[in-house]
């Protein structure tokens, strides 16, 4: 099985992404972010689970880059709520943060490394 550590983070990021969304639903007036932040935050590790059914090394560069492109989603979402105190004071906010920050580093580096590798 390929990016087991991968589809390991991705899925506690989905998990704390949705803690944190629970946490958070009843405090914030914009629960359009919130939605956001729960869509881009859960699909990560779907795309990459949907990445190990790739046709071909390129359809799962693909795969992987599409997953990347969620979790730099995510990072956004987050950066937006990271504005008001009550959000940046919690533990769960830092956790989804950190993960979703580790998640976006281990795809950049694995979609570096299948390139310099002639995957694409």
């Amino acid at each position: 099985m390929r990016n087991t550590i991968l589809i390991d983070r991705s899925t506690e990021l989905a998990h704390a992404t949705r803690e944190l969304v629970k946490l958070c639903w009843f405090r914030i007036v914009d629960r359009d972010t919130l939605r956001q932040l729960l869509r881009s935050g859960t699909s990560v590790g779907a795309n990459i689970r949907e990445s190990r059914f790739a046709e071909s090394p390129k359809d799962f560069v693909h795969k992987l880059k599409i997953a990347q492109k969620e979790v730099s989603e995510t990072i956004y979402w987050m950066e937006l709520l990271k504005h008001d105190e009550f959000y940046r004071s919690l533990s769960e906010f830092a956790t989804a943060w950190g993960m979703a920050n580790e998640v976006y580093l281990m795809l950049n580096a694995s979609i570096r490394t299948l390139r310099s590798r002639g995957k694409l």
